[in-house]
């Protein structure tokens, strides 16, 4: 019993660890100073009061020590003044501190039994990197509060006004740019607005000083010094935000008052007392004019009043006026002024200019000779002409019918004054889109069209189409019923010369022509991902993917032309089939509905290119001038951006392998030109303690200079020159990498361009062909190491199914590789996607980068596991490279003797255990004749058996 207490005890004391140190920097924190730090996780509850307290290190970390450490695995956050981090966000963006997580409601650090003590960063998982930038900030509110762009300019960018740094909208009126790393120099800059470089010369003429670069003449110029940090400035002005005035002017000469004694404003601003106001200052021209200085900040309602009795614009409203925006059309209709509108005029009591308004154009059905002003009330007239010589039935007068008219019964009656059996009628119209159909006796009988090139079908109803210009227009004789003419005796087919399928032999067109039609769609303000772009309507049958569209030139604007018939058609643009779709929720210029469904539409009677539209839009994208990254490679690519500003930035993994460093350090850092050559601005880490530093930064393009170095330059690297990673310059020889896209750059060796002495470790190839019928010829291993010589590395069978080979690789070496049943590629495996890697060519390689000892990779062929097989080691079918258990299990083992000529034979035993005995006729086994005497004869009688079979 003595002994077995010992057993346990000494068991127990092999599981206790040494202590732990959990520690966590809070430096670059919200937080920096704070009062009590503290861990919490799951050994505490997650109770953010029930972990163990940290202590302060005085550098801005803090320690907590368990002892001993935790003898399970630990999930932990770590909790600064009641405030617990958030790890969410790092882990979806790719980082890997906080390995329990779903991505969405939690991310929790851990560490594992047997892991070394931990260096955190709270609230993120990259290390704390202080605040190296500086942040200009400008207020346009005042002077340019419609800006939808602010950058800066100044020497730094060559005073190119399409080079400086794009500004963010802060969305308060101000725009703020960092700059990070901040200057190591003073810096001239100025502000642009849209554009619009700030002019400051005025300011500094008067007195001012915030622009001292200048000659107050030519230039004034702002002024950033090194150590002056954030700064706040003012759009065009040295002073404080303020708005330049308002004038708002109205015109009385055509009022019921044109010579009034006052005009003043009212509005919301002064409680709408028609005597609170501003006064008006009069012109002498009939105009008076209010100046409101400073502007206001705020949009403004209004309305004036003359001699005490303030305008109504309701009426002009409800007649179409645009004035007064702010109205129900019944009770109040008011003027309305936004900020950053230009300076307002109007006329008192309407919207109209003063005088006599009516039609001005002369060739217009009502012109107006003595109109003074056009009020839009232009008629045209439009002629309509149906053929009815086709229609089977009795006529009494035809009609047409039409939104014009509220589809009046007997509004506009049609004529055949000359008995041709063609009915035509003249009728002045508006300008404008209509629809209408003829129709008999009063909507006895009416036309039943279908979808064709003359007509728009809208909530299921098929009605022509009529797009009446400023002009007067007589419409082509149509059959009843019909897009075209009546066909007599003439030879139907397409007569139109323009179409694809022209018939030189046909004297009536019969709707059969096909026409060139061009669909474009402009994608540059569309966000979603997307790999084809597809038209889908009435004319493919919605089908999906079948009609993809192409951009040939790069420019996001795809394109497809496809032949069709005169006719209406229905369609939408699609992404990827129907992965994504346009979406219309109302009728506009191009968007019909028909029973629920809202769809783009053409009439098509010619060759046809519809210019390009926005996504879900019925006009092109309204694209200006938008700074930003153009390139899709860059972290910061702006889709929507159509002019680079040199603002792309790359991502550049960098990494050097410190094991083979003479001396002691503790940090490893990169400096560079693109952080002004700083002591620690970015360090490196060794997250897994195997001597490679790591960081990643973002790096914009062009050449950049760099080196590593150890403590904040304790040490740095030395290089000679000529080195082919260095460049060398005022007898300074550096790092260099052009940075044209992202890039993880290769380990390298300190003061070196290649990596360190590698360590070699045998790798095992092992592939399970239990499933698969083998190749006479074997089975062969192929790969990137290789050459992927289908004929050169054969393997070798070892039981099982398992087929062997066996190579030595360095440490750190990655590569591709598969297996091969037979000595061609018409063997190859099929791997799964699940743990392969795209080959370029519609399948999958399988890859591995070798780690830091000897390894055996185990596959069933074509799986990303090992085969299934019995794994009970206690069954006759134990496979021993069994992954999981497929139940074939079936027989249990039974020890005994196999022989069945022993004396203790065991015919239930299968595998045999070297038990079997056997029994002699002799003490003298040897004695083969049994006559008591081992001689010749028995080796005679030995000799006359010798060759013979054993039954």
């Amino acid at each position: 019993m003595k002994q077995v207490f010992t057993l346990i005890l000494f068991v127990l004391t092999l599981g206790v660890q040494a202590q732990l140190s959990l520690t966590v920097d809070v430096s670059c924190s919200a937080t920096p100073n704070p009062s009590s730090v503290r861990m919490t996780g799951a050994f505490w509850g997650w109770d953010p009061n029930g972990g163990p307290v940290a202590a302060d290190n005085g550098d801005g970390t803090w320690t907590v020590v368990l002892d001993p450490a935790p003898a399970a695995n630990m999930e932990y956050k770590w909790n600064v003044e009641g405030v617990i981090e958030n790890l969410i966000d790092d882990m979806v963006g790719g980082a890997s501190c906080a390995p329990i997580t779903d991505f969405v409601n939690y991310a929790n650090r851990l560490w594992s039994v047997g892991d070394p003590d931990t260096f955190d960063t709270y609230d993120q998982c990259a290390g704390c990197v202080p605040a190296t930038g500086v942040t200009l900030t400008v207020d346009v509110s005042c002077t340019a509060p419609t800006a939808t762009a602010v950058r800066m300019t100044g020497p730094f960018w060559g005073w190119d006004p399409n080079a400086g740094p794009v500004a963010t909208d802060n969305g308060d009126g101000t725009w703020s740019v960092t700059l990070d790393p901040m200057p190591t120099v003073d810096m001239e800059y100025l502000w642009l607005a849209d554009g619009v470089q700030e002019n400051l010369i005025d300011d500094m003429a008067g007195g001012a000083s915030c622009a001292p670069i200048t000659d107050f003449a030519s230039y004034a110029n702002r002024l950033w010094t090194v150590g002056s940090g954030n700064v706040s400035n003012t759009y065009d002005q040295c002073g404080g935000c303020v708005a330049p005035p308002l004038t708002v002017t109205v015109d009385v000469s055509c009022s019921g008052t044109p010579a009034p004694a006052s005009v003043r404003m009212t509005g919301p601003f002064w409680g709408w007392d028609p005597n609170a106001g501003p006064i008006a200052a009069d012109n002498g021209d009939g105009t008076w004019t209010v100046t409101l200085d400073p502007a206001p900040a705020a949009n403004m309602e209004y309305l004036w009043v003359v001699d005490g009795v303030q305008e109504n614009l309701i009426s002009a409203m409800q007649n179409g006026g645009t004035c007064a925006p702010i109205t129900d059309f019944s009770n109040y209709a008011n003027r309305l002024w936004n900020v950053g509108d230009a300076n307002p005029s109007g006329t008192y009591g309407q919207c109209d200019a003063c005088g006599a308004g009516g039609c001005t154009d002369a060739t217009a059905a009502n012109y107006d000779a003595a109109a003074t002003f056009d009020d839009g009330s232009c008629l045209y007239n439009v002629t309509f002409q149906v053929d009815m010589n086709n229609y089977p039935n009795a006529i009494g007068f035809v009609n047409v019918s039409g939104t014009w008219n509220g589809w009046c019964a007997d509004c506009n009656q049609m004529e055949d004054l000359d008995l041709d059996g063609v009915w035509v009628g003249t009728f002045p119209l508006a300008p404008g889109d209509y629809l209408f159909k003829y129709q008999i006796d009063s909507w006895t009988d009416q036309e039943n069209l279908s979808p064709g090139s003359c007509t728009l079908t809208q909530g299921g109803n098929t009605n022509r189409t009529l797009d009446v210009a400023a002009a007067a227009q007589t419409l082509d004789v149509v059959c009843f019923a019909s897009c075209f003419a009546c066909i007599g005796g003439g030879v139907p087919g397409c007569t139109d010369a323009t179409a694809a399928n022209y018939d030189p032999a046909a004297t009536a067109n019969d709707g059969s022509c096909l026409y060139d039609v061009t669909f474009s769609i402009d994608l540059q303000q569309y966000a979603g991902a997307y790999t084809d772009v597809n038209i889908n309507g009435t004319f493919n049958g919605w089908c999906g993917a079948c009609a993809i569209m192409e951009d040939l030139d790069g420019d996001l604007t795809y394109d497809i032309t496809i032949q069709l018939q005169e006719g209406y058609y229905e369609y939408k643009f699609t992404l990827d089939g129907f992965t994504a779709q346009e979406n219309f929720t109302a009728i506009s210029e191009c968007v019909t509905e028909n029973f629920g469904f809202f769809n783009r539409y053409v009439n098509i009677s010619s060759n046809t290119a519809l210019a390009p539209v926005c996504w879900e839009s019925c006009e092109d994208c309204v694209v200006g001038v938008v700074f930003g990254c153009t390139d899709p490679g860059a972290t910061n690519y702006n889709p929507a951006a159509n002019t680079l500003d040199g603002t792309c930035l790359y991502s550049i993994a960098l990494s050097v392998d410190m094991n083979s460093y003479a001396g002691t350090f503790t940090t490893v850092y990169v400096a560079g030109t693109f952080n002004g050559w700083s002591a620690d601005a970015n360090p490196l880490q060794d997250a897994d303690l195997d001597g490679i530093w790591q960081t990643t930064l973002l790096l914009n393009s062009g050449s950049q200079e760099y080196k590593f170095q150890v403590d904040m330059w304790a040490d740095d690297e030395t290089f000679v020159g000529g080195e082919p990673c260095t460049f060398t310059s005022l007898g300074f020889t550096n790092r260099e990498i052009i940075v044209n896209s992202s890039v993880v750059l290769p380990v390298v060796c300190w003061e070196s361009c290649s990596a360190c002495a590698t360590e070699f470790y045998t790798v095992t190839f092992r592939v399970d062909m239990s499933n698969e019928t083998v190749s006479p010829t074997g089975v062969y291993l192929v790969g990137s190491f290789q050459g992927w010589d289908a004929t050169s590395t054969p393997t070798s069978y070892m039981g099982y199914g398992i087929y062997e080979y066996a190579i030595l690789f360095g440490s750190g070496d990655s590569f591709e590789y598969k297996y091969l049943n037979g000595n061609d590629f018409v063997g190859e495996e099929t791997v799964p996607g699940a743990c392969g890697l795209d080959d370029g060519f519609g399948a999958f390689n399988r890859t591995h980068t070798v780690g830091n000892s000897d390894e055996t990779l185990l596959v069933c062929f074509s799986s990303c596991e090992a085969c299934a097989g019995c794994t009970d080691p206690l069954s006759l079918e134990y496979n021993p490279f069994a992954g999981s258990d497929d139940g074939s299990c079936a027989t249990s083992l039974v020890y005994g003797c196999t022989y069945s000529d022993a004396d203790n034979y065991n015919a239930a035993a299968n595998v045999d255990d070297g038990s079997c005995m056997f029994t002699t006729g002799s003490d003298c086994p040897e004695d083969l004749n049994g006559d008591g005497i081992i001689n010749a004869g028995d080796l005679l009688q030995f000799l006359g058996a010798f060759g013979t079979a054993c039954l």
